[in-house]
């Protein structure tokens, strides 16, 4: 029989996952480690500073991978939910290096060409196939 919350009234549900929370907060403390270790002065060579609004890009990258993680550990392998996550994530995340290493899109745009194409092998990616 199902459980009755008291204070709505609705049925209870699983509790929600907070996964996507965690990791866009995690991203969010990250971003603010590295802005406040440059204000002290310790420099990443690897980050051009004056492309720093990329690193919020990289925030467009947790939801995905929230769900890509939250997926896998209740299927235990990698099926179709959790491969069209990842890729969304590698799209966000190149997004995300480009600008900030600086790299032209004029160079790096048949990556997305190769993006796009890993997500038409992923099954269950078109309208007609999701029934």
């Amino acid at each position: 029989m199902n459980e009755v919350n008291a204070a709505t009234g609705n049925p209870c549900s699983q509790p929600r996952s907070r996964v996507g929370e965690i990791a866009t907060g995690s991203i969010v403390i990250l971003v603010g480690l590295v802005f406040l270790a440059n204000n002290f002065g310790i420099d990443f060579p690897f980050f051009g500073w004056h492309n720093w609004w990329a690193l919020f890009i990289l925030i467009g990258a947790a939801a995905p991978a929230a769900r890509a993680l939250d997926r896998y550990r209740s299927v235990a392998t990698i099926d179709a939910q959790v491969a069209r996550s990842l890729i969304s994530v590698l799209a966000v995340v190149t997004v995300a290096l480009i600008f900030l290493l600086d790299a032209s899109f004029a160079v790096w745009w048949p990556v997305f060409m190769v993006i796009g194409g890993l997500s038409m092998l992923v099954p269950g990616g078109r309208r007609r196939d999701r029934g």
